[in-house]
């Protein structure tokens, strides 16, 4: 379980001491920051939407201008941008995942061939998105949302968010 802390942190502190949820950090002269780690349930070749709380994130974190960076810090899941009026557009992305990269035997890489398959979508798909922030909101267009994709199995996972600017 991820533990809630506001303490602030300077810029070049190691992982290790850095205070997990939510952590102030002090970039450069007028720069702020703040990192952000949550967890959600995940169900097998599933899209959640994760919007809501990346923009209670970023509106948190007291940066009026900047970038937020939403990240999956995992090799087989990955953070997507798509539209999120259309649910059937979901299940359409990931059968194309299933369709370019079914699990099959033959994999180098990994015994489990659900994993292999999930890796390679994940790496090309991308573990981490960049959105921008102004006026101390996330800026997205009228119907893109923030989706983490789980190209693997269901479970417990952890998506990061770390919001800087002025």
């Amino acid at each position: 379980m991820v533990s809630l802390s506001s303490e602030a942190v300077e810029f070049g502190q190691s992982r290790e001491t850095i205070p997990f949820v939510p952590a102030k950090l002090r970039l450069f002269k007028g720069e702020m920051g703040m990192y952000t780690e949550k967890m959600i349930q995940t169900q097998k070749g599933s899209l959640l939407e994760i919007t809501e709380s990346v923009k209670q994130i970023v509106a948190e974190s007291g940066v009026k201008h900047g970038v937020a960076v939403v990240s999956a810090p995992t090799v087989d899941a990955g953070i997507l941008c798509t539209s999120f009026y259309d649910k059937k557009g979901h299940e359409d992305i990931m059968d194309d995942f299933n369709r370019i990269w079914p699990a099959r035997l033959d994999y180098a890489g990994t015994d489990d061939p659900w994993q292999a398959a999930a890796q390679s979508k994940a790496a090309v798909a991308g573990q981490t998105m960049d959105f921008i922030v102004a006026d101390g909101e996330l800026k997205l267009g009228d119907s893109q949302g923030i989706f983490f994709a789980e190209y693997c199995g269901g479970q417990q996972r952890r998506y990061t968010v770390m919001v800087f600017g002025v």
